[in-house]
């Protein structure tokens, strides 16, 4: 097979063609991972990653895609064989050819994006985040459509009083009346006052009264002396 070199080139010439070509770049490099997972001990496998992101940088890419990068060729390596078994039994005439063959059986089997790929690799299905991302929506409208039925069950069980046309409302009872010069005043019973209120309340009233009486016999003093 091909060397770790050989790869990595690869790879890279893969992803400075953009968008269109994304996808058998990160294989290029998610068989790297998997050659030096599988292979390569642990000193090799830290160069590898660390020639993964150096190359990245050097392509452009800004410091989370390298990050990013670098996990999804570790998470494709880590299941490249589940992934691409039947390739990787079969005999091809060149290692582009043995990607190629990778790249046609990804797209084949749903993977056709990168995040697809790594669906693939980390939940056993190309579909699993889009069907996540369907639920929680669903979930989403679920709860909308329950508070709206709740809101129009409130709305359709609300007392309505209907009314004719030609119907004259009676006036509202005036709850504070004013009370005519030549009406006589209401009689208040205030031993049933005095008797609802509790010590506190009666020692305030008390104060109250007492406060008002005094203000009322110095009124009556000013005018007195006028």
């Amino acid at each position: 097979m091909a060397t770790i070199e050989t790869i990595l080139a690869a790879g890279r010439a893969d992803y400075l063609l953009g968008r269109k070509a994304a996808l058998r770049s990160i294989i290029w490099f998610g068989f790297g991972a998997h050659e030096v997972l599988s292979n390569g001990t642990t000193k090799e496998q830290t160069a590898y990653f660390d020639d993964l992101g150096a190359i990245l940088r050097e392509s452009g890419a800004v410091k989370s895609e390298v990050s990013t990068k670098r996990k999804q060729a570790k998470q494709i390596g880590e299941k490249f064989a589940t992934l691409f078994g039947k390739e990787l039994a079969t005999s091809y005439r060149t290692e582009a050819d043995f990607v190629q063959a990778c790249f046609v059986a990804a797209q084949a089997a749903g993977a056709s994006s990168v995040n697809r790929l790594v669906d693939w690799a980390v939940n056993g299905d190309p579909d699993a985040t889009d069907k996540a991302k369907a639920a929680k929506e669903a979930e989403r409208m679920a709860e909308k459509d329950a508070a709206r039925a709740e809101s129009l069950a409130a709305i359709n069980n609300a007392p309505v009083v209907q009314m004719g046309f030609d119907e004259v409302p009676e006036p509202v009872q005036n709850l504070n009346p004013v009370m005519d010069q030549d009406q006589e005043p209401r009689a208040i019973d205030f031993v049933a006052i005095a008797q609802s209120l509790n010590d506190e309340q009666l020692a305030e009233m008390a104060q109250a009264i007492a406060a008002e009486m005094a203000a009322r016999k110095a009124a009556q003093a000013e005018v007195k002396a006028a």
